[in-house]
């Protein structure tokens, strides 16, 4: 996925995250998964924000699960594949 750029005001960028979860579309919620994901490994997040990475990671997991036909603990390790790569 491209990078998109994300807003660096920390409320823009939270509501930003908060409406594409919101959304219900898995490519939106990867976004956010993808974008915090790098802003942690950069920069760190906020307590707020890191409970939404996990909470966007949960709802990409349970999706790529069902994707891929198995279990969220394999459909976690690819994730974290993808991510690390």
């Amino acid at each position: 996925m491209p990078h998109t750029e994300e807003p660096t005001n920390w409320s823009r960028r939270y509501k930003a995250n908060l409406e594409k979860l919101a959304s219900g579309d898995v490519n939106k919620v990867a976004e956010v998964v993808r974008d915090l994901w790098r802003r942690d490994k950069e920069r760190g997040l906020s307590a707020g924000e890191k409970r939404m990475l996990a909470k966007a990671r949960q709802i990409l997991v349970s999706e790529l699960a069902l994707a891929e036909k198995t279990n969220e603990d394999k459909a976690e390790a690819l994730l974290d594949e993808v991510l690390n790569s």
